[in-house]
Order: structure tokens, then C-alpha cells, then sequence
């Protein structure tokens, strides 16, 4: 990239917490086993002045997922329904599930859009 180039990054991102994204990735995992992890707002930061891009910056913003659909499009490694209980069993910074009045599940989530300049 040439001076003066601008990258951006936009992903949904793991608790700053241990625990709860312990529990977001092993049910990221059991969704999509080709998932690896979600990095912290933080870290993806971190990230983009690690590489030495400048005037880093980061705005996250809110965007929710049904379960069923984010489910479906995914390579699970185990059964929906174990899945969804797992879902139902905690909440994370940036990933918390809600039961709707249908039974369905929407998932509130935050995503970050990173953006940083090549010096």
C-alpha cells in the first residue's frame, strides 16, 4: 500500500472479558467451524497500529441477526438446537441474545469499523 493509503476493517467483535468470549466463540465454533476468534475492539486497534498504520480510529455500531438465519449459512459442528441452547445460556459485550414473542432468537451485536493510514 503507498503512503497515505487508508485501510478498513469491519468486523463484529469479542467481549473484553475472558469468560463471556470464552462462551461467544465456542458458540461462534459450534456454528461455523471453520470460525477461529473475534478479536476486542481493542485489539483490532491494536492490530492496525501493530502493521503501523496512523490516526487509527474505531467506531463500532449495532446490528442484530436472527438466529435461524445467521445459523443456516453457517458449517456447524453441532446440532441447531444444541446451539441455540447454548445461545440462551449467557450474553456478551457485543453479542446478546433475546428471545422474541415468535419463539425466534434475534442476536444484538456490535460490529467495528477500524480505519487506519499508511504513513
Amino acid at each position: 500500500m503507498r503512503r497515505g493509503g487508508v485501510v478498513v476493517a469491519c468486523d463484529h467483535t469479542a467481549d473484553p472479558d475472558e469468560s463471556a468470549a470464552r462462551w461467544q466463540h465456542e458458540i461462534e465454533r459450534a456454528r461455523d467451524r471453520t470460525h477461529t476468534r473475534s478479536l476486542t475492539p481493542g485489539g483490532l486497534v491494536d492490530l492496525l497500529s501493530q502493521v503501523g498504520l496512523r490516526d487509527v480510529r474505531l467506531v463500532e455500531e449495532p446490528f442484530d441477526l436472527d438466529f435461524d438465519e445467521w445459523f443456516d449459512r453457517g458449517s456447524p459442528s453441532l446440532p441447531k438446537e444444541e446451539v441455540r441452547r447454548m445461545l440462551a445460556s449467557g450474553s456478551a459485550r457485543g453479542f446478546r441474545p433475546a428471545l422474541r414473542p415468535d419463539g425466534g432468537i434475534t442476536i444484538h451485536n456490535l460490529r467495528a469499523l477500524v480505519r487506519g493510514e499508511r504513513a
